[in-house]
């Protein structure tokens, strides 16, 4: 199915796409969910953990994506060089460089095979997404989609459910964490994991952090400090046990900012984010911090450099270190 030739299913009618330019958000972003939102989520959730199992691709890693899109009823998957002419006219002025689509009539998809591979799995799982979820159909007839739509934190609801789909697809929900959890609480383990799930670091990250039944946040901050010897905090999130100990993560940062530094008077995060900048492999400190409880947690920070971004994780500090330890590469 995927990389096929195209066949005669053009029928020369092109569908209107009802599409709406995202908001532009700046700085460190934390993402409230409205609670129809949260009942969506756990809703297609639901509908995804059911493909799987259709699809024969439940506990198979990485997920077949080409079986579960036979499933919803996806005929072919093409790269998106062939997106038919009568298509590319009808794309709304604010969209930037499509990288996947969907026409329901025609039952194909299309894919940026010019991204990266994991990228490129992300993009199918979210178009194979918007062919699953019903309202999605009964809404829109074709979707195109650019980076924004397909960035986690992206402000439109049909785009979000289709991102949360995604995921479930790719890392199959709760049996992600069976996996993670049999290692240590550390950044090495999504690390670790990312390509047996066949998705991106960055992603995996993500989803061990915001997914996580234990205390644990994440920070995604930039590598280059201004004359302040601050860095920008990109993202802030959180799982569900740390938020409701702590309240929001972005609010550790005052003005979506990090100060960084070796100094006494830098706090904990900012000093092993300097560290990671300056090649240290795998810095790592101790910090207390007063929850909304009024008691005071110990937890442990560490952080690694990827070259484009730092990613400051913080977990809760136990004298037993359990799981099976990971060494990051780096």
């Amino acid at each position: 199915m995927h990389g096929c030739a195209p066949t005669q299913w053009w029928r020369g009618a092109v569908a209107k796409a009802r599409l709406r330019p995202p908001k532009q958000t700046e700085g460190c972003r934390h993402v409230t969910k409205e609670p129809a939102l949260d009942r969506a989520s756990d809703h297609v959730a639901g509908l995804a953990e059911r493909l799987l199992q259709r699809a024969d691709a439940a506990g198979v890693f990485p997920t077949p994506l080409d079986s579960v899109a036979e499933v919803v009823g996806i005929e072919e998957v093409l790269d998106i060089s062939e997106l038919p002419a009568a298509v590319k006219p009808r794309r709304p002025s604010f969209l930037r460089r499509v990288v996947g689509a969907l026409l329901y009539r025609e039952e194909v998809a299309f894919i940026d095979y010019g991204q990266s591979q994991v990228r490129a799995r992300f993009t199918e799982a979210h178009e194979i997404a918007h062919r699953a979820i019903p309202w999605h159909q009964a809404s829109h007839e074709l979707f195109l989609d650019d980076d924004r739509a397909l960035d986690p934190e992206t402000e439109l609801e049909l785009e979000a459910e289709a991102n949360i789909m995604a995921a479930h697809l790719l890392f199959q929900g709760a049996r992600f964490h069976d996996r993670a959890l049999s290692y240590e609480l550390s950044l090495a383990t999504p690390t670790l994991l990312a390509p047996q799930f066949g998705t991106s670091m960055h992603a995996t990250i993500r989803y061990y952090v915001e997914h996580h039944p234990e205390s644990v946040a994440l920070a995604i901050v930039g590598q280059f400090a201004t004359s302040d010897d601050t860095v920008p905090v990109w993202n802030a999130l959180a799982s569900p046990t740390f938020i409701a100990e702590h309240g929001p993560f972005s609010r550790w940062f005052p003005g979506n900012r990090l100060a960084i530094g070796s100094g006494a008077d830098v706090r904990p995060l900012g000093q092993v984010a300097h560290r990671a900048l300056h090649g240290e492999s795998h810095p790592e400190l101790e910090l207390r911090r007063t929850a909304l409880d009024g008691e005071v947690r110990r937890y442990k920070a560490e952080a690694f450099y990827n070259q484009r971004c730092v990613f400051v994780l913080v977990t809760p500090r136990s004298g037993l270190r359990l799981g099976r330890r990971v060494r990051l590469a780096g």
